[in-house]
């Protein structure tokens, strides 16, 4: 049952240049009644036909159906038909020659192969085959997977000791339970007086020995948990230099209550920016308090890293004595810097000037419950004013760590009443949806799809945040994208170090543009089916030269064509990128993408989670 091809071009089979094959289907005729068609492969090349594909060859998705007037070819998933033999010999050639072209630049790794080709499968599942791979990516088999999503407070919370100097002992034995000051509400906070941190409850490792209490005359002394005495000063700080005192032009602004902005950091950097309210003072430090939004943490700052609130902040009225004023939100206008006193803009648009302690700092974060594990709708206000909306889904035992944390608390100190450790912190996975819109959870409609092992490591490990994206695909993203991330990095309960930025389609493209405006804030980026535009590709590669790249796309691909993201990454090489690690599909359309890459396999999400970077 061999067809015969009428070739339309002066090229008969013995005269192609070259004799690679080019296989396609041709439904097998011989049980017209038979409920499932049989296939069977030939070679348009070489007009050899075969009941399966010779060893080594691959499966091209071309069919050929023979009808009145002629051959009739289609692909089954770029839906091109054509009636041209020689036409789709060109095809099958050039679409071999896009993945040969790229074999001199992989790295010869062992798991560089194609799935279903060679008896060992090093990425099991995964229908990416690896393109290219730099030699800075980590080894994925040897990898120890499991370190990043189990110990998510490892490396924030080892790389500030070995600058200080401290050992760890040395460390966890310098809490101090800091009490409310007499006719303040509130629970007790913990200040460390070797790293003079500060938070709402202290590590779960933290061996708390001494108690600060102050004086009718507000002046400081300890008790020690241990023996029961009462110092003046423990005595491990009189190592860390003598007290500071504010300079007279600026002490106006460092009262309690007051609302100032964080600022000029070099170690933790993520809260730069971040604006909270003076909680207590000692020895020349500020301790501030974030938004609860944010998990009320306390930082403990030098004054020059404090400034008063800039124009456009969100404040919330307190203490005022028109009390149908207090509660409600306004935005500073501007600062009246000898006075001591913001100008606030309320609600219904009157000015108003209040003294620095009578407005609290607002997250421009807002509604974020932690609480639910539910996907969550919540509003951000960009830096011009713009509300914008967001989608956030903690992770699926958010609480349950919680939990585990503040039983390990309290089985440590002996407190059943006491408080809770401190939030665990979790990777951010920052998804933008294509064309369409939707969540990250809207990704795809199928249940079966929701209930993958993808979706369960995503659900498990990270907090997905899925920005409601508001530009088209022809448009480049808005700068609040950042600035939400830029936010949610001071979050308590984010793991600054582990910021991952991924996207498919229209947010493939907006996970180039939107890491290349701001590459400080990702440890690492996955575009999907992704694209670019030509015009930007200098700055996005630029940008990105320095950013681990994990590029996964299809040949397939009708509506993102590989061939017009290869310049991109070959660029990104021309620029150093040595992280860049690409992997290619052979016979995944366009819309399947999003399943194929995120639903299928754990790969793209412990691919991620290999890379972390430093927020000092």
């Amino acid at each position: 049952h061999a067809p015969r091809c009428a070739f339309r071009s002066s090229l008969g089979p013995g005269d192609m240049p070259n004799e690679a094959p080019c296989w396609v289907r041709v439904k097998y005729r011989g049980d017209e009644n038979s409920e499932s068609p049989c296939y069977y492969y030939w070679d348009l090349a070489t007009q050899r036909t075969a009941w399966a594909l010779p060893e080594g060859d691959s499966d091209t998705l071309w069919y050929a159906e023979a009808t009145d007037a002629d051959w009739y070819y289609w692909n089954e998933t770029t839906r091109e038909t054509s009636w041209d033999c020689s036409h789709v010999i060109g095809k099958i050639r050039s679409m071999r020659a896009r993945s040969d072209t790229t074999s001199a630049r992989r790295v010869p790794r062992p798991n560089a192969v194609w799935r279903g080709q060679g008896e060992e499968q090093r990425w099991p599942t995964w229908p990416f085959g690896i393109w290219y791979i730099g030699e800075n990516v980590p080894d994925f088999l040897s990898f120890d997977h499991s370190k990043p999503a189990a110990a998510f407070e490892a490396v924030a919370e080892t790389a500030p000791r070995s600058r200080r100097g401290f050992t760890s002992e040395q460390e966890a034995a310098s809490w101090v339970e800091v009490l409310p000051q007499d006719g303040e509400e509130g629970e007790p906070h913990y200040w460390n007086f070797r790293s003079n941190e500060s938070c709402l409850d202290p590590p779960a490792s933290a061996d708390v020995r001494w108690r600060a209490l102050r004086t009718p005359d507000h002046e400081w002394y300890y008790r020690s948990l241990v023996g029961g005495q009462v110092v003046w000063g423990i005595p491990e700080m009189d190592t860390l230099g003598p007290e500071l005192h504010f300079q007279e032009s600026i002490a106006g602004w460092f009262v309690q209550g007051a609302a100032l902005m964080v600022t000029g950091l070099k170690i933790d950097r993520e809260f730069n920016g971040q604006a909270g309210s003076v909680l207590s003072f000692y020895r020349g430090r500020v301790r501030v308090v974030l938004p609860d939004v944010l998990g009320g943490r306390v930082l403990c700052v030098k004054p020059n890293h404090l400034r008063p609130l800039p124009p456009g902040t969100l404040v919330e009225f307190r203490g005022l004595s028109n009390p149908a004023l207090n509660e409600q939100v306004g935005t500073v206008q501007d600062v009246d810097s000898e006075r001591f006193r913001y100008r606030v803009r309320a609600s219904d648009g009157s000015l108003k000037s209040v003294a620095v302690n009578k407005v609290s700092a607002r997250s421009r974060i807002w509604s974020i419950d932690l609480q639910t594990r539910e996907e969550q709708v919540c509003i951000f206000v960009d830096s011009v004013g713009q509300h914008k909306k967001f989608d956030i889904r903690l992770p699926s035992d958010f609480w349950t760590v919680q939990q585990d944390y503040k039983s390990a608390r309290r089985k440590a100190t002996g407190r059943e009443d006491g408080p809770g450790p401190p939030y665990a912190r979790w990777p951010l996975l920052v998804f933008l949806h294509g064309n369409g819109g939707g969540a990250f959870y809207d990704g795809t409609s199928k249940k079966k799809a929701r209930n993958a092992v993808g979706f369960q490591k995503a659900h498990s490990t990270f907090i997905i945040v899925s920005p409601r994206c508001d530009w088209t695909w022809k448009q480049t993203p808005n700068r609040w994208v950042n600035e939400l991330v830029e936010s949610l990095r001071a979050a308590q309960y984010v793991d600054a170090t582990r910021v991952y930025l991924t996207g498919t389609s229209m947010g493939g493209m907006g996970t180039w543009e939107v890491a290349a405006d701001r590459p400080d804030l990702y440890a690492a980026i996955a575009p999907v089916a992704a694209y670019h535009k030509a015009d930007r590709r200098e700055f996005l590669a630029e940008a990105l030269a320095r950013m681990p790249v994990l590029a996964v796309h299809s040949l397939a691909d009708g509506t993102c064509p590989v061939g017009v993201e290869e310049p991109l990454w070959r660029l990104l090489l021309e620029r150093g990128n040595r992280c860049l690690q690409v992997n290619v599909g052979v016979d995944h359309d366009h819309t399947h993408m999003f399943d194929r890459a995120f639903c299928d396999t754990l790969v793209l999400y412990q691919w991620l989670l290999m890379f972390s970077r430093p927020t000092s």
